[in-house]
């Protein structure tokens, strides 16, 4: 069984050739040249020929790159070394000439196939279905890679601005949150401050047919998903300084939501915008992206469990338990 490492960075955007050719005379209507559009195909979808397929043993990293539509691929062991370790660049998404903003990638216990979220959200490229994280406007989608040649083996359509990705511990299903400002925005132009309006939705899907098992609404502009061990519940960090626990082996897939904080904010503006999930046993520790503390919820009583870890000098972010110890 090979090791697979999962890492989500941004990277500067690639440019796209174009030529074009024009008549010299624009007013001689006959004898105006065909307009040529050309794009270099080995350079716009470059081969990814150059990520050999790993050996047993070995152990890659796969980097979503959200400014030029790619995922890099890096050789484990080399990585841990310090020697050079990326092995290729790989384009992913459906249009060559447009930036989909592969955004967060999860992977396999096998190691067969990776899975990335489209957001469609790129930084710096305005409004509309290319906008700023969580104001796209274009459905999302999760691609289904091998990691044997980086190939594109299936896909699903899922709601507007996907934010992570995330298999359950058995394998059966594949979950990713929505962090959609933008319905956040929509509804408080409507002066809708609070109510199912606001509410993201989690998206299940079988990662073997890539189809759509549910699309579960559940709170504001949900970003981080933790997963409890018997992969019976998701947890959620939701905008609205709160956490939502979600049952994903009942049909209905019933939501508690838990407040996180004594004195909490608002989706439109937050006191601890809640951003990751990490979880200890059936304790999901919630990363506050204002102030950097940690607040733990007991998963099983649907309750904080008391305990709050302030960090120091950074923002929390992921992370992960080692040995019961955050």
């Amino acid at each position: 069984m090979m090791r697979l490492a999962l890492l989500g960075v941004l990277l500067p955007c690639a440019v796209l050739p174009c030529a074009c050719q024009l008549a010299h005379d624009p007013n001689d209507v006959d004898g105006l040249a065909d307009l040529v559009f050309a794009l270099d195909a080995a350079q716009t979808w470059p081969s990814s020929s150059l990520a050999p397929a790993p050996a047993a043993g070995e152990g890659r990293v796969i980097v979503t790159n959200n400014l030029d539509d790619t995922v890099s691929v890096l050789d484990l062991d080399a990585l841990l070394l310090g020697d050079p370790a990326v092995l290729a660049h790989v384009p992913v998404g459906f249009v060559p000439v447009e930036r989909e903003g592969p955004h967060h990638v999860t992977a396999d216990a096998a190691g067969e196939f990776y899975y990335l979220g489209l957001s469609n959200f790129v930084p710096g490229s305005g409004s509309g279905p290319h906008g700023q994280h969580g104001s796209g406007t274009a459905d999302g989608h999760i691609m289904k890679m091998t990691v044997q040649d980086n190939t594109l083996v299936g896909s699903v359509r899922i709601d507007r601005n996907p934010g992570d990705v995330r298999l359950t511990p058995d394998g059966r299903m594949l979950l990713a949150s929505h962090f959609d400002l933008l319905r956040v925005i929509e509804a408080a132009q409507n002066g809708i401050t609070a109510g199912p309006e606001l509410d993201s939705q989690l998206a299940i899907v079988d990662p073997v047919t890539m189809t759509r098992i549910a699309l579960v609404p559940a709170c504001p502009a949900a970003h981080g998903i933790g997963i409890t061990a018997d992969s019976r519940h998701a947890v959620m960090s939701c905008l609205s300084d709160e956490v939502a626990i979600v049952d994903l082996i009942d049909d209905s897939h019933p939501v508690t939501r838990v407040v996180v904080l004594d004195a909490p904010g608002s989706a439109a503006l937050p006191a601890c915008f809640p951003y990751a999930i990490t979880m200890d046993g059936d304790t999901a520790w919630v990363s506050c992206f204002n102030g950097g503390a940690l607040i733990a919820v007991d998963v099983a009583q649907r309750v904080l469990d008391g305990r709050t870890l302030q960090l120091v000098g950074g923002v929390g972010m992921f992370g992960e338990v080692h040995q019961g110890v955050m």
